[in-house]
């Protein structure tokens, strides 16, 4: 999960005048009923169903090719361009699916994490069918890891950040995601990655004085983290202390380097001084 396993991040640099809008925004969930997916409904789904002819004689030539293969190491390239099919054509899913088939050949860290981050990114991004099936394998990716190396960090923290992200739809506590990031800030306490985590876990549960203390806590170890100052930005807004949010979004200026976004910060910033 590497730096807040990035398609969580509330905050991009290229649009952050808009996600500090978006985050003083009240936050609404996704009805769980939304949610039908099972084991069964996703194994019948035919995704070839929205296929041109073109694309559907493409995608039955590569399996036909993978199919026809003996060496399974011969098979990566192919399933590698599988994914890449089906990324080009918006289903994370199956080019998770892919992804996955390539980290069971390979059997190590790197190709379970890119199979881990592709299922995590399905089970944000993805098609509501799949959700609970790209859970499941997301976590399973990345405790395969763990089981290569109990004492792997980064696929503690991935794991951890997987079962709060899923708890709810999971319908359970988080608290078991949020024992593994801490697990990897008793080994290693200055763990910027678990300590951006925790904290914007705890923005979002509204445990400001938590929250505020993880970040700063970053931006003692790492003051080029600029991330950090716009979470605390967002926490000093939410509590009323505009002069402070302010100060962490001119802080934040600092690290950016283009001029558009530069010049939306000082419109927001000047909004906010005439309130």
């Amino acid at each position: 999960m590497k730096n807040l396993k990035k398609p969580q991040l509330l905050v991009i640099a290229l649009a952050v005048f808009f996600i500090v809008l978006l985050l003083l925004l009240p936050r609404v969930e996704k009805p769980e009923t939304e949610i039908v997916e099972s084991e069964e409904v996703s194994s019948s789904v035919d995704e070839t169903a929205d296929l041109s002819v073109e694309n559907r004689a493409l995608y039955e030539a590569i399996l036909n090719k993978i199919s026809s293969i003996d060496n399974p190491i011969e098979k990566i390239d192919w399933y590698d361009s599988l994914s890449g099919f089906w990324e080009s054509h918006g289903d994370i899913y199956q080019a998770a699916e892919a992804l996955s088939e390539i980290a069971n050949i390979i059997q190590d860290k790197p190709s379970y994490f890119i199979a881990g981050d592709k299922y995590f990114e399905a089970f944000q991004n993805g098609s509501d069918v799949y959700k609970k099936s790209a859970f499941k394998k997301a976590t399973d990716s990345y405790q395969k890891v763990l089981d290569l190396n109990p004492e792997d960090l980064e696929a503690m923290t991935s794991l951890g950040v997987c079962y709060v992200e899923g708890a709810q739809m999971m319908g359970e506590a988080p608290m078991k995601g949020i024992g593994l990031l801490k697990k990897v800030l008793e080994i290693d306490p200055e763990n910027i990655n678990a300590l951006i985590n925790l904290g914007y876990f705890a923005t979002k549960s509204g445990q400001y004085e938590i929250a505020e203390q993880r970040f700063k806590r970053v931006l003692e170890i790492d003051p080029t983290y600029a991330d950090a100052y716009i979470y605390l930005s967002d926490i000093y807004f939410n509590t009323d202390r505009k002069e402070k949010g302010i100060e962490q979004l001119e802080m934040y200026k600092q690290y950016v380097d283009n001029p558009e976004v530069i010049e939306q910060l000082d419109d927001y910033i000047e909004n906010i001084k005439n309130k």
